[in-house]
């Protein structure tokens, strides 16, 4: 993600500023200051290889966009210039718009920031509001309180990502999704967020007609990628639903995209992809991460930083890895090619495996949230505040509605909770490297999709039908399930998904727990010597919040890693 970066002139950051654009700067980015806003400097810091920031002028304003905005099948500067006139501060709209976009509006001293309709680009600040940026590692950087926050802490390591509006310090955190920014002078407001649609409940007469709804908005979105990629697309495909959906939407706007699959040969997902790259004469590439080894510890830490600065101090699985992460992202854009991926697909399925009753928020805690392993923890852990905690954040992106959750809203969660904060932290960092879309992260897409029946979506029937109205020849290929998305899903299948919605869910974390396979041995980059290469491998922060060497999940270990690497090195306490 190409970011920007809004700092006052009396901000405590200034100080750290320079040795902040410098880092970057290294790292292959390239920092450039606009004029001054009032008191306020505006500095873009852009990827040359594969930019994803456009900019316009009109008699009435500046607009810029940070990240790939869409105006009907209109991008870049056209897009900004068509949405000018609309952009009214404190009424978002967002009918007019996809991508996953900060959208910047400067009018004499003043800056509207206004974000994409899900919220899945993030802003991000310190505890004085005189910084503002979408990207978490300038915030780290630039805020003077570098307390960390014991909820950030456990939630990116427990749940891979930081959820809701707190993040891994007191002094970073972000705006609510779907708020207006304007800061005029010295004043900052922040608007009340605009709500969520309520739900209606909608029943088509068939599941063929429920997926013509749901599809609706998506052929409107793919069509708009399509046209601003000039066709030259290229799509992250495995053997299940998402991917194969996405498929048949390019191919049914005559789009062919090259494919890319990862695992070893022999693998199911790469086994799929072959068959179905074969049946439609589209190239594939596969990519087997596994196969890269990590530089020698004493050239490890020149590449952590490195890392560092691409993943914006944080991703998923955690900053330690191979080297294979930052070099396959690189490889999806050469030749100008506009990746798609599939994340979040499952708005079209049951996620949560919940059944269509009221929930409370507490229960998808339970449900999905609480798989974790307490013992884990260090001696302050609470797990009972810490479920609470989530449910609070859980409640704040669906404000108004009320402790007890209708069914489709409890489903709703998924979009707006996993989706703005685990899936759309994808989406950030994947526009580091260039412009790239998610098309399910679409707040159209999600309010198709929200209102179908349950009993439509329970078994991938929806998204199934989906596909096969799209392009039915794809749809009677074999999947990674052992069906074809042309037939109904198998006896087995069925009853897997069954034997999920039937436990209770305040047992599932428990459940989870105990099915948990015990850990192997780590990888290479999480050994004592490449920790050692860049650490202190004692663990002098995180050991007050993890019982460290009990931790057998590699990507938890990972994450805490991260999190005393980033510590060490900003000073965290």
């Amino acid at each position: 993600m190409s970011f920007y970066v809004l700092i006052r002139d009396d901000a405590p950051g200034q100080a750290d500023l320079p040795a902040f654009l410098r880092l970057v700067e290294a790292h292959g980015f390239r920092p450039r200051r606009r004029p001054a806003i009032g008191p306020w400097h505006l500095i873009l810091v852009d990827n040359p290889d594969h930019s994803v920031i456009a900019e316009a002028a009109t008699p009435q304003a500046d607009l810029v966009a940070v990240g790939p905005l869409l105006s009907g099948e209109t991008g870049g500067a056209a897009a900004l210039r068509r949405l000018a006139a609309h952009i009214v501060p404190g009424a978002p709209d967002w009918r007019d718009t996809s991508g996953h976009f900060s959208l910047l509006h400067i009018a004499g001293d003043r800056v509207l920031v206004r974000t994409d309709g899900l919220g899945a680009h993030k802003v991000y600040h310190d505890p004085g509001r005189r910084v503002f940026t979408n990207s978490f590692l300038a915030a780290l950087a630039l805020t003077d309180d570098r307390r960390l926050d014991p909820f950030g802490v456990y939630t990116y390591a427990w749940a891979g990502a930081f959820h809701g509006n707190r993040m891994l310090t007191h002094g970073v955190t972000s705006l609510p999704a779907r708020t207006d920014l304007i800061v005029n002078g010295a004043e900052v407001t922040v608007t009340d967020p605009v709500a969520w649609p309520a739900i209606e409940r909608h029943r088509p007469a068939s599941l063929d007609a429920a997926a013509r709804q749901a599809l609706a908005p998506l052929r409107r979105v793919i069509a708009g990628i399509a046209r601003s990629a000039d066709g030259r697309v290229r799509l992250s495909f495995s053997g299940g639903y998402d991917s194969r959906l996405l498929l048949g939407l390019l191919l049914e706007q005559g789009i062919r995209p090259s494919l890319f699959v990862y695992g070893p040969d022999g693998d199911i997902d790469v086994e799929i992809a072959k068959r179905v790259a074969a049946a439609e004469d589209l190239p594939l590439d596969r990519i087997d991460k596994a196969r890269t080894a990590p530089p020698p510890p004493e050239r490890f830490a020149a590449q952590l930083d490195r890392d560092m600065v691409l993943f914006d101090g944080w991703k998923t699985p955690g900053l330690f890895d191979s080297g294979a992460d930052a070099q396959d992202r690189r490889s999806r854009h050469v030749d100008a090619m506009v990746p798609l991926n599939g994340g979040l697909g499952e708005i079209y399925r049951n996620f949560f495996n919940l059944r269509d009753r009221p929930h409370r928020a507490e229960d998808v805690v339970d449900a999905f949230y609480a798989q974790f392993d307490p013992a884990h923890a260090g001696a302050h852990f609470d797990a009972r505040r810490y479920r609470q905690q989530m449910a609070e954040q859980m409640r704040a992106q669906l404000p108004g509605r009320g402790a007890r959750l209708d069914g489709l809203d409890a489903q709703l969660l998924y979009p707006l909770f996993r989706g703005r904060f685990w899936t759309a932290r994808e989406a950030e960092i994947n526009q580091r490297f260039g412009p790239m879309y998610f098309p399910f992260l679409e707040h159209s897409a999600i309010e198709a999709a929200q209102s179908l029946p349950l009993s439509q979506k329970n078994f991938g029937r929806l998204q199934a039908a989906m596909i096969a109205e799209v392009c039915p020849r794809i749809a009677d290929l074999p999947s990674s399930y052992g069906f074809a998305f042309s037939q109904p899903p198998s006896l087995r299948y069925r009853v897997d998904a069954m034997r999920s919605m039937a436990r209770p869910v305040a047992l599932r974390g428990y459940l989870a727990q105990l099915r948990r396979p015990a850990g192997g041995p780590m990888p290479t980059e999480l050994t004592r010597p490449y920790l050692s290469a860049v650490m202190d491998a004692t663990w002098p922060v995180m050991g007050d919040y993890f019982a460290v060497d009990r931790v057998e999940d590699e990507d938890t270990f990972n994450r805490i890693a991260t999190m005393e690497y980033l510590a060490q090195r900003f000073g965290l306490s």
